[in-house]
């Protein structure tokens, strides 16, 4: 009878790690959920400031392009190409 009690304790102490353990990774689920939640409003909310703004690329014009390409000529003749 003493060998059956004490398999029941044994089991009961299993029993009662595993809840433990089963607490801590609820834990960890609920940290890594809140996590994931506060970097999707962050990126959310790039995302909207991103929208609000509005890029307008510069387009260079013929003398600006003129320029640049009179510079490449420039460093060319330096280095000897």
């Amino acid at each position: 009878m003493n060998d059956i009690l004490n398999e029941k304790e044994f089991l009961e102490g299993i029993k009662s790690e595993i809840s433990g353990i089963y607490k801590r990774i609820d834990k960890m689920f609920d940290l890594i959920t809140e996590r994931v939640e506060y970097k999707k409003a962050l990126i959310r909310k790039f995302e909207e400031s991103v929208d609000e703004y509005e890029y307008e690329p510069e387009i260079a014009t013929n003398e600006e392009i003129k320029r640049v390409e009179q510079f490449g000529e420039v460093v060319k003749e330096i280095i000897g190409i």
